[in-house]
């Protein structure tokens, strides 16, 4: 961890793992989830920031990967990453994991209430609705250009940020969208090679 200028650096994990995922901060700012593969599987774990305090919490046979928090910070949703990737949930207070369905990059809509991801064989930004059974719920595609695993897409309070792909699969533009008219425009060009997001 650093300031917004890059000063006061700061180690906060102190892991003997082959590879340490990129953090998923909490919504209350205390904790950071992560992946790390410890000595190959990857598995979740969070880090305590006041103290440095780390927990591991899974152990699956196949590994986890990519937590991210829910909005109320009770859960992480995570991918078991080999062959189609598929999406878990983890409760923090039960500890217990469970399937929902094929997909990758699952995380909270920060005020919109839907639960959005990817898929690992498709074109697109999906989402379900978060009221009710999530399980049960429909799945719709919101954004139909979004190619994965090119960069991740970047939800905000009235949309979403990622790039967008042409039909053939080249990298088109960084765009937005917007959660009031259900589009989509373009916000800049994207350079070559295109940068993850």
């Amino acid at each position: 961890m650093a300031d917004a200028y890059g000063n006061n650096l700061r180690q906060v994990t102190h892991l003997n793992a082959v590879l340490v995922g990129p953090p998923s901060w909490s919504p209350d700012g205390t904790l950071l989830a992560f992946h790390a593969r410890i000595p190959d599987k990857a598995q979740i774990f969070t880090v305590r920031l006041r103290d440095g305090f780390t927990k591991q919490l899974t152990n699956g046979s196949r590994g986890f990967a990519q937590p991210s928090f829910s909005q109320d910070g009770k859960t992480l949703y995570m991918l078991e990453p080999h062959g189609t990737a598929l999406l878990y949930r983890l409760s923090l207070a039960a500890g217990s994991a469970q399937f929902l369905w094929a997909g990758l990059y699952a995380v909270e809509s920060p005020k919109q209430n839907l639960l959005l991801y990817a898929k690992s064989d498709q074109l697109g930004i999906y989402a379900r609705s978060l009221r009710g059974d999530l399980l049960r719920n429909p799945e719709v595609r919101i954004v139909p250009d979004y190619l994965p695993p090119n960069g991740k897409f970047q939800p905000v309070d009235d949309g979403i940020y990622y790039v967008s792909y042409s039909p053939g699969g080249l990298p088109r533009a960084f765009s937005f969208y917007s959660f009031a008219t259900k589009n989509s425009s373009d916000i800049a060009p994207v350079p070559a090679p295109t940068p993850e997001i």
